[in-house]
């Protein structure tokens, strides 16, 4: 799925009436899931899955 793809999810399941708005509500998401991670934390989605930051060795 692209994110052109995941937008048109959301406009359509959430109701809403542009895209535009679809586009902000994903972007608002996607800063707070980095903006929580960034600090060390993480994200616990009932019912979809965690995220975490996980150390890994240099390649």
């Amino acid at each position: 799925m692209t994110k052109a793809e995941l937008v048109e999810k959301i406009k359509v399941k959430a109701g809403l009436e542009s895209k535009l708005h679809a586009e902000k509500l994903l972007a608002a998401c996607i800063d707070s899931l980095q903006e929580t991670l960034s600090g060390g934390e993480s994200v616990v989605l009932t019912g979809f899955g965690t995220f975490k930051v996980a150390e890994r060795a240099a390649r």
